[in-house]
């Protein structure tokens, strides 16, 4: 399931693209299927291995590649405008400096270079907040809830010329308040897990029913927000 819409960035074939904090390499791993030179990096190698062995299980239908590197937000290990696009999703809220890493961001773009930020939106996170303090008080969790001005101010700060802005995924919004509600660490509970059987089916047919309510009430209670800019 993939948060950026890979068509608003307007690529060339032979594009470089970096997944920034890629965790299992969602977006990594759709980036190689369009053809484009893909790059995840992360602070945890846990996730990159978990995608490893899922381009191996694709090896034999679909052709599949992705660097993997493990490393830090704040000191990307690349050399100046290394790449052609840049997709941060669903980490700037889980760092302390996030000014840094888009920094970072901006360096290793190239000039027109393309990045893609995604956080989750101000309401529906507020909400997650105030009905469950371990939704964001366990380690590594979220530390800071955006709003659009915020975002957008941190991307105009940094050098970055905004070009686009979306919301997406309505349907992670009423599953994330009802995990709050139950209990983050309760996935035994029957109704999340009918709920997760409900996004696994959407995440699995983009063109589906679900996917299309997904994409119509994204404007609406999309769980998160979608920031595109360009690298001058």
């Amino acid at each position: 399931m993939e948060t950026v819409e890979f068509s608003r960035l307007k690529l060339s074939q032979n594009a470089k693209v970096l997944d920034l904090g890629a965790g299992g390499g969602r977006h990594a791993l759709r980036a190689s299927e369009l053809g484009y030179k893909s790059f995840a990096l992360d602070r945890s190698p846990d996730g990159l291995v978990s995608m490893n062995r899922w381009i191996d299980q694709l090896g034999t239908t679909l052709s599949i590649e992705v660097d993997s590197v493990v490393g830090d937000a704040n000191v990307l290990p690349f050399p100046d405008g290394t790449f052609d696009a840049v997709v941060c999703s669903e980490v700037l809220e889980h760092v302390l400096e996030p000014k840094v890493v888009v920094a970072e961001i901006y360096r290793v773009l190239k000039s027109g270079g393309i990045a893609a930020l995604t956080v989750p939106r101000t309401y529906p996170e507020l909400v997650c907040w105030l009905i469950s303090k371990e939704y964001h008080s366990a380690q590594g969790g979220h530390i800071r809830v955006f709003t659009r001005k915020a975002l957008i101010d941190l991307c105009t700060r940094s050098g970055l010329y905004r070009f686009g802005f979306s919301y997406t995924h309505a349907l992670h919004t009423p599953y994330w308040w009802l995990k709050c509600v139950v209990g983050i660490d309760k996935n035994g509970s029957w109704v999340v897990g009918l709920y997760e059987r409900l996004l696994i089916r959407q995440m699995s047919n983009r063109d589906g029913l679900l996917s299309r309510v997904d994409r119509t009430f994204g404007r609406i209670v999309g769980k998160s927000m979608v920031l595109y800019a360009r690298k001058l």
